[in-house]
C-alpha cells in the first residue's frame, strides 16, 4: 500500500508542478505578448491627433508584430490619400481661378463688341450712303457676339462644373478628414 500511495502522491505532485509551470509559461507570455500593446496604443493616439508621421517598431512576427505592420501601411496609405486629396484641390483651385479670368476677358470682350455694335448703329444712321458697308459689319460683329456670347456660357458652364469639382474635393477632405477623427 505504501508502494500505491508515494506513486499517487508523485503523480499529484507532478500534476501540480507541471500546472505551476504551464502557468508560469502562459503569465510570462502574456506579458511578453501585452508588452508591446502600449506602442500600438500611442500609435493610435498620434494617428487620431493628425501625426501621420506616426510608425510602430515591428518587433516580433507575432499578432502584435502583424498589427504593428498593417498599422503602419495603413498610417503610409493614409498619409498618400491626404496629399493626393491636397493636389486634386490645389488643382482644382487653379483651375477655378483660370476660368473665372477667362470668364472675365470673355465678359469685358462683349461689352466691347456691345459698344462696337452700338457705335455701328449710329454710324448707320449717319451714313446712310453706306449702308451696304455697314450693314455688313453689323452682320460680322453680331457673328464674333454671338461666338463670343456661346464662349461666354461654355466658360460660365465650365467654371460651375469647376466650382463644384472643388466643393467635392473639400468635401472630400473633410471626409477623409472625419473619417480618421
Amino acid at each position: 500500500m505504501a508502494n500505491v500511495s508515494d506513486i499517487q502522491r508523485n503523480t499529484l505532485l507532478i500534476y501540480v508542478l507541471a500546472f505551476v509551470i504551464l502557468l508560469v509559461v502562459i503569465i510570462f507570455t502574456m506579458k511578453v505578448m501585452l508588452k508591446q500593446i502600449p506602442d500600438v496604443l500611442t500609435g493610435l493616439d498620434k494617428v487620431k491627433n493628425e501625426d501621420f508621421i506616426a510608425q510602430l517598431a515591428v518587433k516580433s512576427s507575432d499578432e502584435i508584430g502583424q498589427i504593428a505592420e498593417a498599422f503602419n501601411s495603413m498610417v503610409t496609405n493614409i498619409k498618400a490619400l491626404l496629399l493626393s486629396a491636397k493636389d486634386v484641390n490645389s488643382q482644382v483651385n487653379v483651375s477655378a481661378t483660370e476660368l473665372t479670368n477667362i470668364a472675365e476677358t470673355a465678359n469685358e470682350m462683349s461689352q466691347e463688341i456691345s459698344k462696337a455694335i452700338e457705335q455701328t448703329a449710329i454710324a448707320t444712321g449717319e451714313q446712310a450712303k453706306n449702308l451696304e458697308v455697314a450693314s455688313m459689319h453689323v452682320f460680322e460683329l453680331d457673328k464674333k457676339f454671338e461666338q463670343i456670347l456661346d464662349n461666354s456660357s461654355k466658360l460660365n458652364g465650365a467654371v460651375k462644373e469647376a466650382e463644384a469639382s472643388n466643393r467635392n474635393g473639400m468635401g472630400a477632405v473633410e471626409d477623409l478628414k472625419n473619417a480618421m477623427i
